[in-house]
């Protein structure tokens, strides 16, 4: 039996839009058209000669051949990424990170300092609802707040980051009813929106104010800069919050909300030293910063 010509571009497209679930979004993810997704995947499915994808009402999923060939698939990606790594080892060490919200602006507040301990380090920083896909190679280190309970993976401790309540002096100065337990009803509040009501912070203010916040924004730092400009009270992690002169804190640090953070990586990349330094390098930051991030308790 003649071997099929493989390209590897089209399995890299197809493990995309499997992951995603959509055309558009893999072709995001692989700086191609739409259309030259909807091109590759068909030249990938002739070279295979088995369908790899199916239309559902909304998006695509793998074929039950295409689920087939996923692991397989999930290797080759893993072999080429670990292929271009050996062939620049001379030149730069590109670590892909995902991260939520806060997490990434720490990591980018910090990245000076990181890569003062990782000299050469470029660092691709994505916040990601659902964290990518390690086995696929989609990012090489995920930061998360909880330990996934399978999984080939190597957990690192970095550190724990307290909330407190803070809003803008001027805010507090108008509403006193902010230093009381009162202000969950009397005074407005910077959140985010339903898309991240899976995040603690987010359940417990609804929880306590029977409501969502008043104001609800996609990312992290649209509640900060709504924060400073007296649009209402917020949670907000410590490490930035007592930092900011324009803010204050009219809360004790809320122990139900420290979150701790963790580094994750595929088991197999154990011996990548680049990797490992990098988040080595994250973890020394976290540690030089544990004062700040568990707001000056320590």
């Amino acid at each position: 039996m003649k071997r099929p010509d493989l390209e590897w571009s089209d399995v890299r497209i197809f493990l995309a839009v499997a992951s995603s679930g959509s055309y558009a979004k893999a072709a995001g993810h692989c700086g191609v058209s739409v259309m030259t997704v909807g091109r590759r995947i068909q030249a990938l499915e002739a070279a295979l000669g088995v369908p790899l994808m199916e239309r559902m009402p909304v998006g695509y999923r793998p074929t039950s051949e295409g689920h087939a060939l996923l692991p397989a698939a999930t290797q080759m990606a893993a072999a080429a990424d670990d292929l271009v790594r050996a062939a620049n080892l001379r030149g730069p060490r590109v670590v892909r990170l995902s991260a939520n919200e806060w997490d990434t602006m720490f990591v980018v507040r910090h990245i000076g300092a990181l890569r003062a301990i990782v000299p050469k380090l470029e660092v691709e920083v994505q916040m990601a609802h659902q964290p990518p896909s390690l086995a696929r190679r989609e990012v090489d280190v995920v930061l998360t707040a909880s330990i996934p309970a399978a999984g080939d993976l190597v957990t690192r401790k970095l550190g724990a980051m307290s909330f407190a309540i803070y809003g803008a002096s001027k805010y507090v100065a108008r509403h006193r009813l902010a230093h009381s337990e009162k202000r969950y009803t009397s005074c407005d509040w910077v959140g985010f929106d339903a898309e991240h009501e899976y995040m603690p912070v987010s359940r417990w203010l609804t929880e306590r104010r029977r409501a969502p916040a008043t104001f609800r924004f996609t990312n992290a730092v649209a509640i900060l800069e709504g924060t400073r400009a007296s649009v209402g009270l917020a949670l907000l992690p410590c490490w930035i919050a007592d930092s900011d002169a324009s803010l204050v804190r009219v809360s004790p640090v809320l122990d139900d909300l420290t979150q701790t953070t963790y580094a994750l990586f595929a088991h197999d990349r154990r011996r990548d030293t680049a990797l490992r330094g990098s988040v080595d390098g994250l973890a020394r930051v976290f540690r030089a910063q544990a004062a700040a991030l568990r707001g000056g308790r320590e």
